[in-house]
């Protein structure tokens, strides 16, 4: 008798999850497509401490994570003390 395996990949994204989302690669990591996603204005929201927090366990997990269509910021990057982890912001 064979029984299904699920598999439970944990997911990291907390209060991130209202943002659409993908994982690219094991490499690239976690992608932010939306232009919606404006890394800056989690510092205006209302649960900031909980969006930066959420952000710094999935780089922390993820290795790369990506926010496409950046449009508040002349920021390309930003380089998290370890420098195996990375956000980048990608202006349009």
């Amino acid at each position: 008798m064979s029984a299904a395996v699920t598999s439970l990949i944990p997911s990291f994204l907390a209060f991130l999850a209202q943002y659409g989302s993908y994982d690219a690669t094991p490499i690239i990591g976690t992608v932010f497509p939306n232009k919606s996603v404006q890394l800056p204005g989690f510092l205006e929201a209302s649960n900031t401490d909980e969006l930066i927090h959420d952000l710094a366990v999935l780089v922390s997990h993820r290795g790369i994570v990506q926010a496409l269509h950046q449009t508040k910021t002349n920021v390309n990057s930003c380089t998290i003390p370890d420098a195996r982890n990375v956000v980048i912001l990608q202006p349009t």
